[in-house]
């Protein structure tokens, strides 16, 4: 599934967070799927944590994987790395939406620039991770898809996370499991604890040494936790 503008899917003008509980329980429907796992990596982390509080007991589990964090809002962009590249979102979209129409076409036809600028602020574990070709180029083929509308879509992804969520976090029952890593460059130290602060009996796993592009190494591990 692709967020409403990214890829092929359509954009859901004045849509908020919550809003994707209703395609994801949409598709479980379509697909006859009873009780899912959500799994939520980065800016995904809030939409996954819409779909449990949404559905409830319908979500088996909820994994976030470095989330951005739960206090997240236009006016409150602590706990997020690379801020220069929210508040260019919030405050001049335009400029905003020029800098990623480069970045997505980078990603099209000079993928080793589109490594280098997604490279600038990383930390050392999340630069050898994006030195690896069998990384490095799925992630760079994502970027591309996300963009095949032209930028406006990230853009606005940023947006709706800095607005209003549509959901309460401190509702979500599902049993919760909160991944961090001490190097992340994107989510800071003290975002996953926010979140097992809000969210019942939580569980936080922390990574030594790794960066926020830890989950394809972790596969396994991630993998065991879909399941209380």
């Amino acid at each position: 599934m692709d967020r409403p503008g990214l890829g092929q899917s359509d954009p859901q003008p004045e849509r908020c967070v919550a809003d994707w509980a209703r395609d994801v329980e949409a598709l479980a429907d379509h697909l006859g799927v009873g009780e899912i796992a959500v799994v939520g990596w980065s800016m995904g982390g809030p939409y996954a944590a819409a779909v449990a509080a949404v559905l409830g007991s319908r979500v088996a589990s909820l994994t976030l994987l470095a989330p951005a964090p739960v206090t997240l809002a236009a006016d409150n962009l602590g706990g997020l790395g690379k801020q220069d590249f929210w508040m260019l979102a919030r405050d001049d979209p335009w400029t905003a939406a020029k800098a990623y129409l480069n970045l997505g076409i980078a990603a099209r036809h000079h993928p080793a620039s589109a490594v280098e600028a997604l490279s600038l602020g990383c930390s050392q574990p999340e630069l050898e991770a994006l030195a690896r070709p069998a990384y490095a180029e799925p992630l760079i083929a994502t970027l591309a898809e996300a963009t095949r509308q032209g930028p406006m879509g990230l853009i606005d992804d940023m947006l709706v996370e800095m607005a209003p969520w549509g959901f309460d976090p401190a509702t979500i029952t599902s049993p919760t499991t909160i991944w961090e890593a001490t190097n992340d460059s994107f989510s800071l130290p003290g975002v996953a604890q926010a979140w097992a602060d809000t969210i019942h009996a939580a569980e936080v796993r922390t990574l030594e040494d790794e960066g926020h592009l830890f989950p394809p190494s972790h596969t396994r591990e991630l993998l065991d936790t879909l399941s209380p």
